[in-house]
């Protein structure tokens, strides 16, 4: 506090010298300390010029930049702080008054430095700045006090501000478009106070890093991220009083607060809103306590404080300008948010202001989170696609999928989607495609973002549904091997009814990619793609698949079919897909289950059939198959299934079926990881199953877990077996999947006693065909009861 009141005395204060910036080429001042800004050879006042003047003189000093002035750094040189080259060095108590103008620090250091003392910076815009990634601030970088009012920092290489000084205070501003990498894109703090209010913090990647004994206070702000929204290191502390934290990912570990190792965060009348209810994301890490008047995506925060709710869904509106000096996200109606904070509470006392500097509260109470308001209704669209042909919409927002032509092709049905698609997880829209009509996507071109060629963008919840006939037929979406058929970066992704083809990528997702959300495969199929990187078919953070096909597909890494974190597949065939590395039919390297489904005729270098893992690593996630046969794939370690598990087991195999793979054992039975010393585990447990081997090749690496149970391997590679022979019939089709039925005399038949946990009293009530389970006076063993 007291830091804050020394900058506000500071600003207080008459200037020694008022200077006005009248070039915007970057000179030198002629002779630092005569109290007059002259560049040299006659250039006027440069920017550089007036702040080596100010430099030079003792108290606090102003330089306004003059109307239509924009200046551009272009004195290279880095590690200058005499404000001689590179970056803008500024010593002592110094305003500058941008007036709107913009300065560009040209790529080559970045474009303030505050070397020592006090910096204030009103109404200018802050851009072009570029620093290795060793170094802080591409933006500003401060280790002395600085105020940020009114003021844009954007497109900067690294953090758009990093301060190492006793105080920061940003009011009014907004940072975004700053990272790079994995590097902090809005803000970056290591000591002092930091202050935010009524700003927006927006980036790709962390929005505010904070260590060391860094204090934050964030109040009526907006913190919008690809990555953690707040992350608390060392003895870092925050406050976060009625604001909004964002984050565009939706996995494990893109957090809104990250308090670790022994931080603290207060939050109070605010909203931490994710895009998806995935059941592996938590919105919170570590200590968090609550003033109250919160909303939660989901419980994992523990607030419990008075008027808290969690797991509730937000309801925010996109990123957009709602008025005021920044983008915000207003909440629609329905939404938890609004008039969540009683008048009178500590939050709703006397008449705040919001981000956009309006009054709160606007109702009978104040609402949560950094804006105040309702949103206009939204509703979801719906489009029906009347054409083959491949066009872009005429009019993106105005309601209607038309083309130039007033057709509704595929394409400008997305687009429309798109623009008009309030972007709630809650709240898709649906494209319908008619049986008949067969969208071959035509436009060439790829790494577009906005559907306009190669692929289809999507951006918000989307459902795109075929017709259907009694006959089961499936129209195709051929992606004309020039890109792949749907790129999304939407909260949700839903297929129906479809069949995904000819898609051909560098890089991941040959037929479809979602890099933020989660996508939904029903009744569709996914074949004859192929892609350079991971998932020739399928490339997602999570996919869901019921009655899913995914064929013919390969990748140049891993994950032949499909290639996820997590997975949830029923009534799905994985078959002839090829990966390059690991895991042919599909690469899972989370958390998957895989039930009643069927993985055939797979090939990959590692984990022909499945694959939790990257070959190498020698620990992967967790496979659950149930129900499901694996059979027919081929790889050179581990022929099956490659799930090694991490200390714990990777492969959980319930009521199924693995055999006739070649090329290497079928499953791995121990799991080890060798860094100073080596660590085993049981790396498969197995239960109610079929596990063959070939000639030539075992059915297991090495003996199971003494946990499994009912196990038929006649090998003997596996440990334990059920007396009898596996004999199986060969592979035959059977709806959506291939099965393999044991053959009369075959020791899987009713092997298992009615009642058994977890295998015959119920808790797999069927086989694979759906078929009920047991047929005859016991459970038979695998995945099909004969």
């Amino acid at each position: 506090m007291l830091a804050l009141v020394a900058i506000a005395l500071a600003a207080c204060q008459p200037p020694v010298l008022r200077l006005t910036v009248d070039t915007a080429a970057d000179l030198a001042d002629a002779v630092p300390g005569d109290g007059r800004c002259e560049a040299e050879r006659g250039g006027g006042c440069s920017l550089r010029a007036a702040i080596s003047e100010a430099n030079a003189t003792a108290g606090f000093d102003r330089i306004t930049i003059g109307p239509g002035i924009d200046p551009t750094l272009s004195l290279a040189g880095q590690g200058d702080d005499l404000n001689q080259s590179g970056d803008l060095d500024t010593a002592g108590d110094l305003e500058i008054l941008g007036e709107g103008a913009t300065v560009d620090g040209a790529g080559l250091d970045r474009v303030l430095h505050v070397v020592s003392g006090h910096l204030t910076v009103r109404d200018l815009t802050v851009t072009g700045g570029s620093v290795p990634t060793s170094q802080r601030g591409g933006g500003v970088w401060s280790r002395g006090a600085l105020t940020v009012v009114g003021s844009v920092v954007t497109a900067n290489t690294g953090a758009g501000i990093a301060s190492d000084g006793t105080a920061l205070h940003v009011s009014d501003s907004a940072v975004t478009d700053n990272a790079t990498g994995s590097l902090p894109g809005a803000l970056l703090v290591s000591s002092g106070t930091t202050t935010i209010v009524r700003s927006l913090l927006d980036d790709d990647s962390t929005g505010v890093y904070a260590f060391g004994t860094s204090v934050l206070t964030i109040l009526d702000s907006t913190i919008h991220s690809g990555g953690d929204a707040l992350d608390l290191a060392a003895d870092s502390t925050a406050t976060v009083l009625r604001s909004t934290l964002q984050t565009t990912g939706s996995e494990w570990g893109n957090f809104l607060i990250d308090a670790y190792p022994a931080t603290a965060a207060t939050v109070g009348g605010s909203v931490l809103d994710a895009p998806s209810a995935d059941p592996s994301y938590d919105a919170c890490f570590g200590g968090i306590t609550s003033s109250g008047y919160n909303v939660v995506v989901d419980d994992s925060c523990e607030l419990g404080g008075t008027g808290d709710v969690e797991g509730a869904a937000a309801l925010l509106g996109p990123l957009t300008d709602n008025g005021g000096p920044t983008a915000s996200s207003l909440p629609h109606a329905g939404s938890p948010a609004i008039d969540r904070i009683p008048l009178g509470a500590h939050l709703c006392g006397v008449v705040p202001l919001d981000q956009r500097a309006e009054p709160r509260p606007v109702g009978p109470a104040c609402d949560a989170g950094a804006v105040e308001g309702v949103g206009p209704s939204v509703a979801p669209g719906a489009f029906t696609v009347d054409t083959i042909a491949d066009g872009v919409d005429a009019a993106p927002g105005d309601g209607s999928c038309a083309t130039a032509d007033g057709r509704c092709s595929l394409r400008a049905a997305v687009i429309e989607a798109n623009a008009t698609n309030p972007h709630l997880p809650s709240l898709a829209d649906t494209v319908f495609v008619p049986l008949g009509i067969d969208p071959l996507l035509s436009i060439a071109g790829a790494d577009e973002d906005a559907s306009l060629t190669g692929d289809l963008d999507v951006t918000g919840s989307l459902h795109v549904v075929g017709g259907t006939s009694s006959q089961g037929g499936r129209l195709t979406v051929d992606a004309g091997h020039q890109d792949r058929a749907f790129d999304s970066t939407a909260p949700l992704l839903t297929l129906a009814n479809l069949t995904v083809a000819n898609g051909v990528v560098t890089g991941d997702g040959g037929g479809l990619r979602s890099t933020r959300g989660a996508v939904t495969l029903t009744d569709t199929s996914v074949v004859s793609n192929r892609a350079s990187g991971a998932g020739g078919g399928v490339s997602a953070i999570r996919v869901t698949g019921d009655r899913l096909e995914v064929g013919a597909n390969s990748a140049g890494t891993d994950g032949g079919g499909v290639s996820t974190l997590f997975a949830d597949l029923e009534e799905t065939n994985l078959v002839e897909n090829h990966a390059t590395r690991a895991g042919g039919g599909a690469n899972i390297s989370q958390s998957g289950r895989v039930v009643r489904s069927s993985v055939v005729a797979n090939t990959a270098a590692s984990g022909g059939g499945l694959a939790s893992s990257d070959g190498s690593s020698g620990a992967g996630g967790h496979l659950e198959l149930v129900a499901t046969t694996v059979t027919n794939n081929d790889a050179a370690d581990i022929s099956a299934v490659l799930a090694p598990g991490m200390f714990g087991p990777g492969l959980d195999l319930v009521a199924s079926t693995i055999a006739e793979n070649t090329g290497d054992d079928a499953i791995l039975a121990v799991g080890r990881v060798c860094t100073r010393v080596c660590h085993e585990w049981d790396a498969t447990v197995a239960r109610g199953s079929i596990v063959l081997g070939v000639p030539a090749w075992r059915a297991c690496a090495s003996p199971l877990s003494t946990s499994s149970s009912f196990v038929l391997a006649p090998d003997g590679s596996c440990g334990a077996t059920l007396p009898g022979t596996g004999a199986l019939a060969p592979p035959q089709e059977h709806g959506p999947t291939w099965i393999q039925v044991p053959l009369p005399g075959s020791g899987a038949i009713d092997a298992v006693p009615v009642g058994t946990a977890g295998l015959c009293d119920g808790s797999v009530a069927t086989d694979q065909r759906g078929t009920a389970r047991p047929t005859g006076p016991a459970c038979d063993v695998g995945a099909v009861e004969q």
